[in-house]
């Protein structure tokens, strides 16, 4: 059974477009997709979980001291993936 994460929102209130996630990469970028068949799979939710409080190697810390977790900015909804392994 594969997962996929759909971030729903920026946590900050400002709007956002959902969309699923395509890749992620704490010291890069945060890719979406409009389409369910492009997300990235994940073997569980708990896998979701372990991306999603990622934190940055290159800048570990916020300039407020809390870790910098770049995707913890949106709101998630973990699914169960209609497709993959």
């Amino acid at each position: 059974m594969a997962f996929v994460m759909r971030l729903l929102a920026l946590a900050n209130g400002d709007p956002h477009d959902p969309c699923w996630l395509k890749s992620y990469d704490p010291d890069g970028e945060i890719v979406g997709t409009s389409h369910l068949e492009d997300a990235r799979l994940f073997a569980s939710a708990q896998e979701i979980m372990d991306t999603w409080q990622s934190v940055s190697k290159q800048q570990p810390k916020r300039r407020d001291g809390k870790p910098n977790r770049p995707l913890t900015a949106f709101h998630i909804e973990v699914i169960r993936a209609p497709h993959g392994p």
